[in-house]
């Protein structure tokens, strides 16, 4: 958390200065999974299924007045196959968010 960080924004032609808190969150994740037959007789270990999925996720919140908040995220997975029937996938999505608080 930032506090009282000063952004100065170009609106119609003219420059407004807001003062805010910016709140930066950020996840970071690794998961591999894999699953095995096993030949309890002889030594021999088969992959038939699973997968590693990478995550990454990023929010940034910035009080543009008491009411107003702005809101930028970017979400990113990724999956690799154990086996090679199955392609990898990437997926990301991004964007911004404009939030008016009725309420107080």
């Amino acid at each position: 958390r930032i506090k009282d960080l000063k952004m100065r924004f170009k609106f119609d032609g003219k420059k407004q200065t807001f003062k805010g808190d910016l709140n930066i969150k950020a996840n970071i994740s690794l998961r591999d999974n894999e699953t095995l037959i096993r030949d309890v007789d002889l030594d021999n270990d088969q992959i038939t299924g699973g997968q590693t999925l990478f995550a990454i996720k990023l929010l940034a919140d910035y009080s543009l007045t008491r009411n107003l908040t702005a809101s930028f995220y970017y979400d990113q997975n990724s999956s690799s196959y154990k086996i090679s029937t199955s392609f990898p996938r990437n997926s990301f999505s991004t964007g911004l968010r404009i939030r008016y608080n009725l309420g107080n």
